[in-house]
């Protein structure tokens, strides 16, 4: 289904979803019960000047399921299209503007090009490779000696993984024996045979980290708690809004720092 960030007025997200929904019976006269309303009341907001409150526009977003970013954007439609003055039209429409930019920057990071097939296995097969490609982009980092000051690796490695990178087409070698990486960032499909062990890689770098008490270590939080299941999805969701807000920012930031970010949120307990 469409997301909601592609629509500028919220009876239009409405109607898109009565019409995708045109074979369930009687599915607008669902969304009435669910938020809480008569149906010729929403026959009247689809079709009139009168307005959703913004409690009928949560109930629907609840009985959507949308995400935590699209509730919140559809509650800001709501709320642009019943402000009474100028200054907070002003404020929503920037928001919503922030929030569509938000979704763009995010989506274009998670739908950077996929590497081959054939050359996955080896790119994935160590932390090193990506950490090394990625430095590449920082200002004055594209020395093997400077790379490998920067990840602590022997300058060997480093020299090794730079000419294994040339023969997967992600780097080149330019004048005085410097390196550039040829693709900014390379993306890996979730539910690849390769995304475990990433995963796994990453975290075990995560784990040295904790025993090294210095300004490395940005931000590091661990809480065990019960919720409801209803909360565990809603954490879930902040969770990702989270991660697309973090990497939203990524685009537009200058290349200085190379960090690592491993969210979980897992079940403790099987019941």
């Amino acid at each position: 289904m469409p997301s909601v960030f592609k629509y500028s007025k919220y009876r239009d997200f409405i109607v898109s979803r009565i019409e995708q929904n045109k074979a369930v019976k009687g599915y607008q006269g669902i969304l009435a019960q669910k938020a809480g309303c008569q149906k010729s009341f929403l026959s009247q907001v689809l079709n009139s000047h009168v307005q959703l409150t913004l409690d009928q526009a949560a109930r629907l977003c609840q009985f959507w399921d949308l995400p935590y970013d699209e509730t919140e954007y559809f509650l800001d439609l709501v709320g642009y299209e019943r402000a009474s003055s100028k200054i907070l039209r002003s404020m929503l429409d920037q928001r919503m503007k922030n929030a569509r930019q938000r979704k763009e920057n995010a989506q274009k990071f998670f739908e950077s090009e996929s590497l081959p097939e054939e050359i996955r296995g080896a790119f994935y097969s160590s932390w090193h490779y990506s950490a090394v490609l990625a430095s590449l982009s920082i200002p004055d980092c594209n020395a093997p000696q400077k790379i490998a000051k920067k990840l602590k690796l022997p300058p060997s490695v480093i020299e090794k993984t730079l000419r294994a990178l040339e023969k997967m087409n992600l780097v080149k070698q330019i004048e005085d024996g410097l390196w550039v990486s040829t693709k900014a960032y390379v993306h890996l499909p979730k539910d690849s045979p390769y995304s475990k062990s990433i995963h796994l890689d990453w975290r075990m770098k995560a784990n040295e980290a904790i025993g090294q008490a210095n300004e490395a270590t940005l931000a590091r939080h661990t809480t065990l708690f019960t919720v409801s299941r209803k909360t565990a999805l809603e954490i879930q969701d902040l969770m990702i809004k989270m991660v697309d807000d973090t990497v939203a920012l990524i685009p537009e930031s200058p290349e200085e720092e190379l960090l690592c970010m491993c969210c979980d949120l897992f079940k403790v307990t099987d019941f």
